[in-house]
């Protein structure tokens, strides 16, 4: 089985000036999220949705933990063997499975064993069961 890329997430210090850069340079439809509580409950301010066309969709939000960065998730229908095996594979679990709402469903994040870290995500895409 394959696990592409299905969501593309941005932390930085201003998304507004980061959500107009991408909108302006590359043409991408950026709205704020649908996802009522989204900013209150992940604790994400200026949580905003990307749709670049074609490829994975992704994020844009204030939520800094380290300082800006990107993270790419990569779909995992099994969240959990999926970590199982990043451990087995000398890779370490950061957030194990958690559910974020009905239409994100569940996540997860690893680094590898270089400490990369990535995301899982248990949808292709958002918005699908």
């Amino acid at each position: 089985m394959t696990h592409q890329i299905n969501w593309i997430e941005m932390a930085t210090d201003n998304p507004e000036a980061t959500r107009d850069f991408f909108g302006k340079v590359f043409g991408w439809d950026i709205q704020p999220s649908p996802m009522a509580g989204v900013e209150e409950a992940f604790k994400m301010p200026n949580y905003y949705i990307y749709n670049p066309g074609t490829g994975p969709m992704g994020a844009i939000h204030g939520f800094m933990q380290n300082g800006p960065r990107t993270t790419v998730y990569l779909y995992a229908p099994d969240i959990d063997a999926k970590l199982a095996e990043v451990e087995a594979a000398g890779g370490k679990v950061i957030t194990k499975k958690m559910f974020v709402g009905d239409a994100v469903g569940n996540i997860a994040h690893f680094a590898d064993p270089n400490g990369n870290m990535f995301g899982l995500w248990d949808r292709e895409r958002y918005g699908q069961p």
